[in-house]
């Protein structure tokens, strides 16, 4: 089976045929198949609407609650991404006009996480007051650990006399939303950036041999 790159709906339809003829010893292993199903997939779940991860729940016919969790939408289309610039290693090293727009991609993606990532409170010991008594002064360092936490967990925050630290669970969730949903446009500049690459490369062109 040999199918233009670029080309119809392969779906569920194309991997099955893998599948089977996988299974079967019949498939031969080409780079253009694997580039051709990478990409679909970065199609496929960027078609869907951009939204957080959650917790459905149902009951089942004996009244039990069956609890499923609902991937977040983001994060599937931005890890399809970078699982296709993985599979394009080779080609990505070696193009020169790719790899300055990917620096700037780069850049783009540091910029924003520094914007919106958590850093750890520290604190040191002050006098205060005509006694000199002490307390306890929060702030956060340079060199702060700097992290994205997940959406619904903990995270300690400043009281609001700015004297303890207290966890908030979601106290943070704001801003890693905001996070999230600007990487997946710049992630859409990634995968333009790919897709440029792949024209330029010839592989539209291409025949994805499947066996």
């Amino acid at each position: 089976m040999e199918t233009e790159f670029g080309e119809g709906d392969f779906g569920e339809n194309i991997l099955s045929e893998i599948g089977a003829n996988f299974s079967s010893g019949k498939v031969e292993f080409s780079k253009p198949a694997c580039v051709m199903i990478a990409l679909m997939d970065c199609r496929k779940k960027r078609s869907v609407e951009m939204k957080a991860g959650f917790v459905q729940e149902r009951l089942d016919r004996q009244g039990n609650a069956i609890r499923t969790f609902i991937p977040d939408a983001r994060r599937e289309y931005i890890a399809s991404v970078d699982s296709l610039k993985i599979l394009l290693a080779p080609e990505c090293k070696a193009d020169k006009n790719f790899k300055e727009e990917e620096e700037k991609i780069l850049e783009k993606k540091k910029k924003l996480f520094e914007k919106n990532a958590y850093r750890e409170y520290s604190f040191k010991e002050e006098e205060y007051g005509e006694y000199k008594n002490s307390r306890y002064k929060y702030y956060i360092p340079k060199d702060a650990q700097c992290s994205m936490p997940s959406l619904g967990s903990s995270v300690n925050l400043l009281n609001r006399d700015a004297t303890g630290l207290i966890p908030v669970k979601g106290g943070w969730d704001s801003h890693t939303e905001n996070y999230l949903n600007e990487m997946v446009f710049i992630y859409d500049e990634f995968l333009s950036e790919l897709n440029i690459l792949l024209s330029n490369l010839g592989y539209f062109k291409k025949r994805a041999k499947i066996n």
